[in-house]
């Protein structure tokens, strides 16, 4: 028998997509304060980092749109 809140890697990656995405489905929750906040964490930095790269990948296609023109 292990503790429900020490489960495997596969299932901790799971969490961690569902996090990211936003769709978690409520299959594996964190349980523990350390833990509500490293998915809180994740959460927050996984959204600036999406906002960040999208930026910077606009900010590319537009330099190089108006290097060509």
């Amino acid at each position: 028998a292990h503790a429900t809140h020490m489960l495997g890697f596969s299932h901790l990656l799971f969490h961690s997509y569902m996090t990211l995405c936003a769709t978690s489905y409520g299959s594996v929750a964190a349980l523990t304060p350390p833990a509500l906040a490293l998915t809180a964490l994740e959460t927050l930095v996984g959204q600036i980092y999406l906002a960040v790269l999208v930026s910077q990948l606009m900010g590319l296609h537009l330099a190089f749109r108006a290097a060509r023109e």
